[in-house]
This record gives structure tokens, sequence and C-alpha cells, in this order.
């Protein structure tokens, strides 16, 4: 979650209108537009419905001349208002246009499966891996790459996302799983450098879907 508040001085400028802001607003960054692309600085467009519906009727004209990849565009599109936005980033104004391009869903799907064949076919199976459950093929998902700590009591490996998140996410909760020795995340040494599975400084953890199961697979640097 992520809190986009309001300064104190825009609801103050704004005050003469009437219109009513909220002094904070609370939004999740992981909606499917947020999660498209990445930007910096980008603001969810479920951040920006509020103002907008606040200060605007529809059919109105939003201006935004720092629009950055668009989102303000997507959320006036949202409540049936007009957007003009400009932006100095060819990126920015790249998928800027193409949030507002509207396509019917089926297309859009139909041109991605088509594109994802075609780059398939030419690369490979480049993300192919073993499940370790029932030892078939999979297709990778994602990938989280995580420092490998010693223990300070036994020096058994302790992985930091794995300890992570079985403490519940909690950095205090992080304990050994050898012998339950809390561990100390900000400074903790790093058991060596090398290559093998579970005993580099980073460790690649996979997930692969098969079917209606995942599996994450410990995997060395090379």
């Amino acid at each position: 979650m992520i809190l986009w508040t309001a300064m104190t001085m825009s609801r103050q400028t704004i005050s003469s209108t009437g219109a009513w802001i909220p002094e904070s607003i609370e939004v999740s960054r992981g909606d499917a537009v947020y999660m498209a692309h990445s930007y910096l600085t980008k603001v969810p467009p479920s951040a920006i419905l509020p103002f907008i519906k606040a200060l605007t009727a529809p059919g109105d004209t939003v201006l935004d001349p720092f629009a950055g990849s668009g989102t303000t565009g997507v959320a006036a599109l949202m409540l049936g208002r007009n957007a003009v936005l400009y932006d100095i980033s060819v990126l920015g104004r790249h998928i800027g246009a193409n949030y507002a391009n509207l396509i019917r869903a089926e297309h859009l799907r139909e041109a991605a499966h088509v594109a994802m064949e075609s780059a398939g076919h030419r690369a490979g199976p480049v993300y192919s891996v073993r499940c370790e459950q029932c030892g078939g093929e999979a297709e990778l998902s994602r990938s989280v790459w995580s420092v490998v700590l010693a223990c300070p009591n036994c020096r058994a490996d302790v992985v930091f996302y794995e300890s992570l998140a079985q403490a519940g996410w909690a950095k205090s909760a992080m304990t050994c799983a050898a012998c339950g020795t809390r561990i100390v995340a900000r400074g903790g040494a790093p058991r060596r450098r090398g290559a093998r599975p579970g005993h580099g400084v980073l460790s690649l953890f996979s997930e692969a879907p098969r079917s209606d199961s995942r599996t994450s697979a410990a995997r060395g640097i090379r």
C-alpha cells in the first residue's frame, strides 16, 4: 500500500472552489494499470481519480503539462473527461499514447499471443526450468535474488528471502532455521561467494507454475 497525501498549500489553493479534497488517499500499487510498466515517480491512477472527480465535470478537459507516462490521462478517461498531456520524455509519450489507444481486449490478447509465440521460437526455451516436485518441465514466471547470510551462532546458511517470508515479512522476527538464533539483517556477514546453490552470496529462486500448483526451486549463480 502507498499513502498519497495532499499538501496543505494545495488544499488551501483549491479551497475557494468549494470542492472537497481528502487530506490523504490510500491506494494500492498492485493494480493492473500501475503494474503494466515501470516508470520513475509513477502515480497510480486511483490516487488521481479523487482530484479529477472533485475539480472537474464529465466532458471537461484535464491538462497535465508534465504527464510522465500518462496516468493522469488514464484517470481522466476513467471518469469521462478528456485529457491533454505533454512530457519531454519520448518513452513517457509512447506509454501515454498507447494507454489512450483503446482497442478490443480480444484483439490485444491475440496480438500478444502472436508476439510471444514468435519471440519464443526465436529465443528458444530460455525460461524453461525443472519442477522439483514432479520433475516435469515448467516455465519460469519470476525470479527473486536473495542475499545468503551466515548464522552468527551455528554458521548455517540463512537465505534472507526465505527467512523473511517464514518470519511473516517482519525483519525483527527472522531466525536461523537450524538453531533458532535471531538473525540481524543489517550488517550481517555474507556466507561466502560461490556458484553452488545455497552457498553463494546470491541465490536465485524461481516460481514455475504447473497446472494448479507452483514450486520454488533454489538455483545457484553461474
